[in-house]
């Protein structure tokens, strides 16, 4: 049927508990805060989750509520009814044995891969723990059963409350008139959602959907069930549980056979695609299951293509290319499930097959494994067949040598190794003589010596010693070592030699995922492992040498061994009596990697140091230690029965035992508090309280009396309650105080800390996420009051783009790690407009240490293009230096470019040629011209040779010409350009280049030229060759007002094209006494027409109504006229002071020929600092005197704008 309104089911969730005193908002004292738990937040990084219904809870509560209205008769005959004739273990024994059995093994790693994400206080309602959820359970729930959850009367509303509704009596439902569900209708509706979620790609909710259509016994078609598994595979929603994919992929195809629905080809290419994907991620990240995903895989392959009438002939099936290559890898990962031959056939009848470098590089790692001589010989007739045909693909041609590496390892490993060692002189030689890429003879290599050592490691070591030896040969990778050692431990003198060898290289592992497939038959993977395997060799042979390397070098290099293993280390290390400094060293190194992986082998490295040292200094170390709080917090009493909790026991027992100074008191109560609302957790009581760990029971006992012991002892030496983190106020309303004397007084004395001190943070964060404006406003104003806050509130604040410079401050100050760290400073970047990063972010004294660290190359990006002054920003970032890092130059790739381009564009060319020793510039034309344009015309000459290859042709000519123009060869420039075919000209570029060139010549010789300007660039270079003021206007007049040569504005030419005219002409005068100042200073009629174009330029600025000058046209200007007359600086110094004599409150300073500064808005102050400047530049010491004399003056006169 369908819903009249959704204004219910949109009001569910409107309970008692949500609903707020009639004291309003922030009014009363710091008490009312404190009570108010929404608004203090026990952990700044965190949400309070606590105060908010569980999403399962609510979902569950509105699914109920829809139900009643629905259904209400169905009520009374739920409960009465006991003569089903199939029992809920009936159904669930009925399931798929294969299924049931991945489920199982599925609830117990979904313990440990998710119990990080439990750090619940209260429970919410009435919800199973995480590993009880049994989705075959709830997918087969009768529908009526979830009614008897929700009682009636919750449909009715209070009279007083408000309502949306316009008419209260009237029926929330459109009646219901069907006796039943109408199951076409539902179908349809859920149809239509499925549709459209698939269609705004929200995956994750179409499997509820379908679920829901499941409960009510209605199986939807072929192409709905395509979507749903198509959806399944896709939805971001399990991403990080492997196992629950998997099984929801298979439950929901299951369904479909169940129904005697006949999957089509898609559905086939969509599971099998996702279980081969699966069985690859789970070997990767070591997943128990992954050899399960592959044989339902590959049963399910060889299902689909078997023909049950003729078993050695292959059904056809359209397998897409995807399904295809990742059965050939995951093939070689499983191998033994499914022959060569098999595999081959029905790849080959499909078609998408192609004969790709990856087919062949698959089938010869697969011949390899399976030891399959005749395979490989016929896979290598036919590799070369196709090399060698007339028209070969071109992805085989490029990774032919990709190819050659696997069979060089075929051959060797099944016993042909005279045939691979002549293969590799051939392949070698061919590379060397067609200039190949190292890359390959390091591939051809690595595979020949790695498969070499399996068959003859001795052998192997000599033959690499004398590669090594070769200078042409490149280094190999530090994966390749791993490897290398590891086919040697039978020869322990060896493997030693090799360790010796790779010990102070860099740890430098490949990513688990690869770039292409074949690069995870290609290059070793699950080299992770061998570090802990040469340990564990070390330790049985009690060689302590190797030992006490291999634990130095995880400490230096930071890296951890497999949990196994620690326990032998932790023997070995009592055995030897190693120091606590040193054993703390470790422990502490190691556990930063144990942080990360899941709570169970937390417990267990505590437990293995427990078991070999029980000093107490050190055990308080241990409790004391940065990731020991980590631990604490991920303590959960569902894992009770996996693991034991004896070291952490240990560790707080001795909490108890040592002395105590008045400063560990608020961290040994935080850790007390922690501990408290684990083990009184609503939600994972019962488990402890209806076990039969006694030790646990004992421990929680201990905890409460040591809790309330340590609470009572901070209250009676009247220590400051604001020291303390929120749980600990938590925990004191979780115990029993009742047996406390004076228990209601010790609640209040850390319930409420006092008005008198504000530092306790405030957590604003919801509100503002909720109401932007009114979070912000409240935050306004309790800042004004005094008040601080958690990180979450600062966090939202960047967020809704309310930031100043104390929010980004205080956001820095409360930061809780380095990671978040990265996060909000990016952000920052990311929400503050360009106009004010200079001020916010640049200019920021902490921007060197803790910003620059932590930006991401678009962050960097975006600061560049807005910072106000480049070299500033250069300075703070301490550029290049901090770029020296290969690592850091590739991340920051584009950012380096955009400084370039900068530096570039503002003229400061000597830098770029100065920062390229330490960091390359990558952009080769931009490059050379700094080389050109800086002087550097020797420099230019060996990078042009270098890099002649890598330039194209006609940004050679354009490179070339502006050589030859700075190197004031004008007549080789003009030869160039004329024999330079148009099809190689750059547009524009070129024509630019020469233009300007005419106008140097210009100072020889009189100009024509008759070809229209293509932009303003090369008009004003024309412009500017004009000798006499008469033939620039007409130029002028001819180009500028002729539409067919040159439509610059409709109507006229725009203020714009005018001013950039009136820029470059200027920039000309200055350019050509920067290239041609011998000439004209030892030519007379060269400085006399100097000169001429100086004054042309003035008058044709006043002409075109444009007399005002900015400071930085002032500056070229003064600078040309300088060199004409040295004394200019002096003249328009003596120029100032008699204007402002004449009138103090003169507004402009008249210049030659009309021309005008604006004195105005800073104008004073600018022209005094820049002629201050030029005095001290040319040392006239009598000249700063004065302009310091004149600036005083003005001063007491007038003040001067800064």
């Amino acid at each position: 049927m369908a819903f009249k309104s959704f204004i219910y089911s949109k009001g569910y969730h409107r309970s008692a508990a949500q609903k707020k005193t009639a004291t309003s908002f922030f009014d009363s004292s710091y008490q009312y805060l404190r009570q108010n738990q929404g608004l203090v937040n026990s952990d700044p990084v965190l949400h309070a989750s606590h105060l908010h219904p569980h999403p399962v809870v609510v979902a569950n509560v509105n699914y109920n509520n829809v139900d009643d209205i629905l259904h209400p008769h169905d009520l009374d005959s739920s409960i009465n009814n006991t003569n089903n004739p199939l029992t809920h273990e009936e159904l669930l024994y009925n399931q798929n044995v294969s299924l049931r059995s991945l489920k199982q093994q599925q609830s117990i790693n979904y313990v440990n891969n998710n119990n990080n994400n439990q750090h619940r206080y209260y429970s919410t309602g009435p919800t199973l723990p995480t590993n009880q959820y049994d989705p075959l359970n709830f997918s087969n729930r009768n529908f009526q059963d979830l009614s008897l959850k929700t009682s009636q009367p919750s449909v009715q509303q209070p009279q007083n409350e408000y309502s949306l509704l316009k008419d209260e009596n009237a029926p929330v439902w459109k009646e219901d008139t069907e006796p039943c569900l109408n199951k076409s209708t539902y179908l349809q509706t859920h149809i239509d959602e499925i549709n459209r979620c698939y269609e705004q790609k929200n995956y994750n909710k179409i499997n509820s959907l379908y679920q829901s259509l499941k409960r009510n016994d209605i199986v939807p078609p072929l192409e709905i069930f395509t979507k749903v598994l198509d959806s399944l595979c896709k939805r971001p929603l399990d991403n990080n549980d492997l196992d629950n994919k998997m099984y929801e992929l298979l439950t929901c195809y299951q369904d479909m056979i169940n129904n005697r629905l006949k999957p089509p080809d898609e559905i086939y290419n969509i599971v099998l695609l996702s279980l081969f994907k699966g069985s690859i991620l789970a070997y990767q990240f070591k997943n128990r299951n992954g050899n399960d995903f592959y044989k339902i895989a590959i049963e399910l392959f060889n299902t689909t293509t078997n023909d049950p009438r003729q078993k050695s002939v292959v059904k056809f099936r359209n397998f897409s290319k995807d399904v295809l290559d990742y059965n050939l890898l995951a093939m070689n990962i499983y191998p033994g499930h499914i022959t060569l031959s098999k595999a081959q056939q029905v790849i080959k009848s499909s078609p998408a097959f192609i004969k790709d470098s990856f087919y062949f590089i698959a089938c010869f790692s697969y011949a390899k494994l399976t030891n399959d001589k005749f395979a490989i010989k016929e896979l290598y007739e036919d590799f070369r067949l196709s090399l060698s045909s007339g028209s070969p693909d071109q992805g085989l041609f490029d990774d032919q040598f990709e190819i050659y590496s696997v069979i060089l390892s075929s051959f060797i490993e099944t016993g042909e190794v005279e045939l691979a060692t002549n293969l590799l002189d051939d392949l070698v030689s061919k590379i060397q003589s067609s200039n190949g890429l190292a890359s390959n003879i390091s591939l051809l290599l690595s595979s020949f010596l790695i498969s070499m050592s399996k068959v003859d490691p001795s052998n192997a070591y000599e033959i690499w010693f004398k590669f090594h030896k070769l200078d042409w040969i490149p280094e190999f990778s530090y994966e390749f070592y791993l490897v290398f050692m590891a086919n040697s431990f039978q020869d322990w003198n060896l493997t030693k030699k090799i360790y010796d060898y790779i010990f102070p290289m860099e740890r430098n592992l490949s990513p688990l995922k690869k770039q292409k497939l074949s690069d995870y038959l290609l290059h070793p993977i699950g080299v992770d492992s061998i570090t802990t395997s040469l340990l564990d060799y070390s330790l049985q042979l009690k060689d302590n040498e190797v030992i006490m390397k291999i634990l130095e070098e995880s400490i230096v290099k930071t890296f951890s061994f497999d949990i196994g293993i620690y326990p032998f280390v932790f023997n070995y290390l009592r055995e030897i009596q190693c120091g606590e400094d040193y054993l703390m060293r470790f422990i502490e190194s190691h556990a930063e990697f144990i942080k990360k992986s899941n709570s169970i082998n937390k417990f267990q490295f505590l437990n293995m140091i427990v078991d070999n040292f029980q000093s107490q200094s050190l055990l308080n170390k241990i409790s004391h230690a940065k990731f020991f709080k980590n631990f604490v917090e991920d303590f959960n009493l569902e894992n009770c029965e996996m693991v034991s909790y004896n070291g952490l026991i240990s560790c707080i027992n001795n909490f108890i035992k040592i002395p105590k100074t008045i400063k560990d008191f608020p961290y040994i109560l935080e850790i007390h508090a922690i501990l408290v609302t684990k083990l009184f957790d609503f939600d994972t009581y019962p488990i402890l309280q209806n076990g039969n760990n006694e030790v646990l029971l004992k421990f929680r006992d201990q905890i409460e009396h040591q809790f309330k012991m340590l609470a009572q002892n901070f209250c009676r030496l009247n220590l400051d309650p604001n020291l303390l983190a929120g749980v600990v106020s938590q925990a004191m309303k979780m115990v029993n105080l009742d047996d406390t004397a004076n228990g209601q007084d010790l609640l209040n004395f850390f319930n409420h800390p006092g008005d008198w001190d504000k530092s306790y943070p405030l957590s604003l964060g919801s509100f503002i996420r909720n109401s932007p404006r009114g979070g912000i406003r409240e935050f306004t104003k309790l800042s004004k009051e005094g008040y601080c806050f958690d990180y979450d509130t600062y966090k939202e604040l960047i967020i809704k783009r309310a930031i100043n410079k104390q929010i980004i401050d205080k956001c820095l100050e409360v930061c809780p790690d380095s990671i978040e760290l990265k996060n909000i400073v990016n952000l920052m970047i990311s929400k503050i407009p360009g106009r004010n990063l200079t001020q916010l972010i640049i200019n920021n004294p902490k921007f060197s240490k803790v910003f620059v660290p932590n930006l991401r190359n678009d962050s960097m990006l975006k600061l560049i293009e807005n910072c106000e002054s480049l070299s500033n920003f250069i300075r703070v970032c301490d550029f290049p230096e901090k770029f020296k890092s290969i690592a850091i130059q590739a991340e920051n790739k584009n950012a380096i470019e955009l400084i370039y381009e900068r530096l570039f564009d503002g003229g400061k060319y000597a830098d770029i040629l100065r920062y390229n020793n330490i960091v390359p510039v990558l952009n080769l034309e931009l490059l050379l011209k700094s080389c050109i344009r800086s002087g550097e015309f020797k420099k230019y000459e060996n990078l042009s040779k270098k890099f002649n290859d890598k330039i194209s042709e006609s940004s050679k000519i354009d490179i070339q010409l502006e050589y030859l123009i700075n190197k004031n060869d004008l007549k080789g420039a003009f030869t160039l350009f004329e024999k330079t075919p148009r099809e190689l000209r750059t547009p524009h570029k070129t024509m630019d280049l020469y233009t300007f060139a005419l106008f140097l010549d210009s100072f020889n010789r009189n100009i024509t030229y008759y070809e229209s300007p293509e932009n303003t660039l090369q008009f004003a270079n024309i412009l500017s060759s004009q000798t006499s003021f008469i033939n620039l206007l007409s130029t002028y007049n001819l180009i500028a007002h002729s539409d067919h040569l040159m439509n610059f504005n409709i109507g006229g030419m725009a203020a714009k094209v005018k001013k950039e005219i009136l820029n470059q002409m200027l920039n000309n005068l200055y350019d050509s006494i920067r290239l041609l100042s011998p000439s004209i200073e030892n030519d007379k009629s060269m400085k006399e027409k100097l000169r001429e174009k100086v004054r042309n330029y003035c008058r044709f600025k006043a002409y075109l109504k444009s007399p005002e000058l900015d400071m930085d046209e002032l500056k070229t200007l003064v600078s040309v006229e300088s060199f004409l007359n040295p004394f200019t600086p002096s003249m328009l110094f003596n120029n100032l002071i008699e204007t402002i004599y004449i009138n103090e409150h003169a507004s402009s300073l008249v210049l030659q020929n009309g021309l005008i500064y604006s004195l105005q808005q800073k104008g004073l102050n600018k022209i005094l600092s820049y002629l201050e400047e030029s005095f001290i530049t040319s040392g006239n010491d009598a000249n700063i005197e004065k302009v310091r004399e004149f600036r005083s003056l003005l001063r007491k006169s007038k003040p001067l704008q800064a």
